[in-house]
C-alpha cells in the first residue's frame, strides 16, 4: 500500500516531472546495493540491507511524477597502437540519417567511407559528396592570386567554425544516442546487437552519464537492483537471510539473520561458502555467489560450507524473512539502563522500536542507550518518526518543531516537522546516543535532531558526514535512477558534508556530527560485536553517564565527569 504523499511536485521547477505517475522514494544511506536474499557488506562494514537504506529502504516519502525517457550521451577516446596516426572525419547525416564518427589510418577515410556504406546511404551521401566537389571546385578554380584564394579559404573555414558550432548547440543528445545504436545494430563486426544486448548497452550508457556527475551518491539500477532496493524499503525479502561478504577471495558469513532460513538450518557467521548445489564457490565474485542462492520460495538450496577445518553440509529452505533491525535488552539490571540498537531505518522500525519500548518498560527502564553506531542510514519518513517519537512538539519554540530542513538545487528549502507517530514510549528518560564514523545519513537525522532538541547528549566519535539526500526514480522497464536530490540540514542548520579531494573522495575529519562527549573505541573491541561489553569503551562511557544522571547530575556535570575519566 503506498503512502499519501509527504512532499509534493514543485510544478515551478517541474523537477520531478515524469510522464507517469509514479512513487519516488527519498532514501538516505550510504550503502550501495541490497541483494534479496541476504545483505551485503559495505567495504567499509555497512550493512546493505540498509539502503533509503537512501541509497534504498525503509520508510518512503512519495512524490508524484512521470517516468522520464532513457537519455543518455556518452564520449570515449580510441587510441591506435604501434606508430599509426590516427585521422577522425566525421560526417553529418541529418533527419533519421546517421552521425558517424570514424577513424581511418593508412587509407583515406572518404573512399573507405564510400565503399563501406555507399548501398546504405547512396542518395543522400552522393548529394553532400556533390555539393562537397562543387565548393572545392569554385576554390580551385579561383584566378585571383595566392592572397584571394588564402583570404577564400579562410571566409570559408570561419563560416564553417561558427556553422559547426550552431549545429553541435542544435543537436539533440537523444538523436545522437538512438543514430549510435541504430549503427552498432547494422555495423558492428562482432556479436549481434540483439534486444538483450541492446538492453544491456542502455544501462552502461546511463551508468556512464550517471558516473559523470562525480557523485558516489548517485546511481543507475537495473530492474533486478532495483527490486532488491524495494525489498529493502519494505523491511523483509525472500531468500535464505544471511548477511554476506566477499574477503580474501572467499564469501563469507557476517551473520545469519536471525530467526531466518540461514540461522535455523544451521549456517553460522564466520562459515565460508565452498559449494552451492555442487559447484565451486572459491574464488567466486560475491553477485555470482547471490545469483546462485536465490531463488523462488519454498524451494531449497545446498550450500557446503567450511567451518574451521570441518565441511559442513547444509539444505536451506528458501522463505519470507524479515530481519529485525532491532535489537534491545537491559544492559544494567540494577540501574534499569535499557540498550536498544538501530540497524537502519526502514518501514519497520517504528514497530520493532515500540516493541522493545514495551519489554524494556515493562522491566522497569529508567535511562537509555540508544545505539547507532554502523547504521549506514534508510529512508527518510523512518528517520523523521524516531526523531517524532522522542521530541514532543513545541518542545524548543525557538526551532519551530523542524526535525530537518530539505534544500534542492534551486536554494528553495522545505521543513520535514514532528509529525504525530504511535508509540509505547511514554516517558522521558535520560538518553546516551551512542554514534560513530559508520553512523550515516538518516542516522545523522537522528543524531542531529536529538542533540539539538536536547533530548539526548552524544557519545563516541564524529558522524560519517552524509547531509544529501537520494530520490529513487523508476523508469519504464522496471529501473531506476538514485539522483541526489536534496541537502538536507538539522533543526540549527549545521551542513553535515564531509568535504572532498580533486578527485571527489571523502577526506575523513571533515563533515558529520560532533559528539558531545568524544570517546575513541577501544582497538580489542571487534566492530559491531555486541556481546563484547569488556572491550566497548564508548558503552562504558554512555553508562557511566547515565548513572551519573540517575543520582542527579545535570547534563553539564555528568558531562564533565565523562570527560575527565574517559
Amino acid at each position: 500500500m503506498m503512502r499519501t504523499p509527504h512532499i509534493s511536485v514543485r510544478p515551478e521547477t517541474g523537477k520531478y516531472l515524469l510522464t507517469v505517475a509514479l512513487p519516488l522514494v527519498s532514501v538516505l544511506t550510504v550503502t550501495p546495493l541490497l541483494i534479496g536474499f541476504a545483505s551485503i557488506r559495505h567495504p567499509h562494514h555497512f550493512a546493505v540491507s540498509s539502503t533509503r537504506h537512501a541509497s534504498t529502504s525503509p520508510r518512503t516519502d512519495f512524490e508524484t511524477g512521470s517516468r522520464s525517457r532513457l537519455v543518455s550521451t556518452s564520449s570515449s577516446s580510441l587510441s591506435t597502437g604501434g606508430s599509426l596516426q590516427a585521422t577522425p572525419a566525421v560526417m553529418n547525416i541529418r533527419q533519421g540519417e546517421a552521425r558517424y564518427g570514424a577513424i581511418a589510418t593508412g587509407m583515406k577515410f572518404e573512399q573507405k567511407f564510400e565503399q563501406k556504406f555507399e548501398q546504405k546511404f547512396e542518395q543522400k551521401f552522393e548529394q553532400k559528396s556533390e555539393q562537397k566537389s562543387e565548393r572545392k571546385s569554385n576554390d580551385a578554380v579561383d584566378d585571383g592570386g595566392s592572397s584571394t584564394q588564402e583570404a577564400k579559404k579562410s571566409e570559408k573555414s570561419g563560416k564553417a567554425e561558427e556553422s559547426g558550432s550552431v549545429n553541435n548547440a542544435e543537436i539533440d543528445p537523444v538523436e545522437d544516442y538512438k543514430s549510435a545504436m541504430a549503427l552498432l545494430k547494422n555495423h558492428y563486426y562482432g556479436e549481434t546487437i540483439d534486444k538483450k544486448k541492446s538492453r544491456q548497452l542502455t544501462y552502461e550508457a546511463i551508468r556512464g552519464m550517471v558516473g559523470g556527475l562525480k557523485d558516489r551518491f548517485s546511481s543507475f539500477l537495473d530492474p533486478e537492483e532495483w527490486n532488491q532496493m524495494q525489498a529493502t524499503t519494505e523491511g523483509d525479502f525472500e531468500g535464505i537471510g544471511a548477511v554476506l561478504s566477499r574477503e580474501n577471495g572467499n564469501v563469507r558469513i557476517v551473520e545469519p539473520i536471525e530467526t531466518g532460513p540461514a540461522e535455523k538450518a544451521g549456517m553460522k557467521a564466520d562459515d565460508v561458502i565452498v559449494k552451492i548445489e555442487g559447484v565451486s564457490m572459491i574464488g567466486q565474485e560475491l553477485h555470482e555467489v547471490v545469483r546462485r542462492i536465490k531463488g523462488k520460495r519454498g524451494t531449497r538450496v545446498h550450500i557446503t560450507v567450511q567451518r574451521g577445518k570441518q565441511l559442513v553440509e547444509l539444505s536451506i529452505l528458501r522463505a519470507r524473512v524479515e530481519p529485525p533491525v532491532v535489537k534491545y535488552w537491559m544492559e544494567d539490571s540494577h540501574d534499569k539502563i535499557g540498550h536498544i540498537l538501530l540497524k537502519e531505518f526502514n518501514k519497520r522500525s517504528i514497530d520493532q522500536m515500540n516493541h522493545a519500548f514495551t519489554e524494556l518498560q515493562t522491566q522497569g527502564m529508567r535511562a537509555l542507550v540508544l545505539d547507532l553506531r554502523y547504521n549506514p542510514g534508510g529512508l527518510l519518513d523512518s528517520a523523521i518518526d524516531v526523531v517524532s517519537v522522542f521530541v514532543p512538539e513545541n518542545f524548543r519554540p525557538e526551532l519551530h518543531n523542524v526535525v530537518v530542513y530539505m534544500r534542492e538545487g534551486s536554494g528553495t528549502e522545505q521543513k520535514r516537522l514532528i509529525n504525530p507517530v504511535e508509540t509505547t514510549y511514554s516517558h522521558r528518560i535520560p538518553i546516551a546516543l551512542l554514534v560513530n564514523d559508520g553512523s550515516a545519513s538518516a542516522s545523522e537525522i537522528v543524531a542531529g535532531a536529538l542533540k539539538d532538541y536536547g533530548i539526548a547528549t552524544l557519545i563516541g566519535e564524529r558522524t560519517y558526514g552524509k547531509g544529501r539526500v537520494q530520490t529513487l526514480i523508476p523508469l519504464q522497464d522496471n529501473s531506476a535512477l538514485r539522483l541526489t536530490t536534496q541537502l538536507y540540514f538539522p533543526p540549527r542548520h549545521k551542513d553535515l558534508n564531509f568535504k572532498r579531494d580533486e578527485d571527489g573522495n571523502r577526506i575523513p575529519g571533515t563533515g558529520g556530527i560532533l559528539p558531545d562527549i568524544e570517546v575513541h573505541q577501544s582497538p580489542k573491541w571487534h566492530p559491531e560485536d555486541w556481546n563484547d561489553k569488556t572491550n566497548d569503551a564508548q558503552l562504558h562511557a554512555s553508562l557511566d553517564f547515565l548513572r551519573a544522571r540517575l543520582n542527579g547530575e545535570t547534563v553539564a556535570q555528568a558531562t564533565q565527569r565523562i570527560l575527565q575519566t574517559h
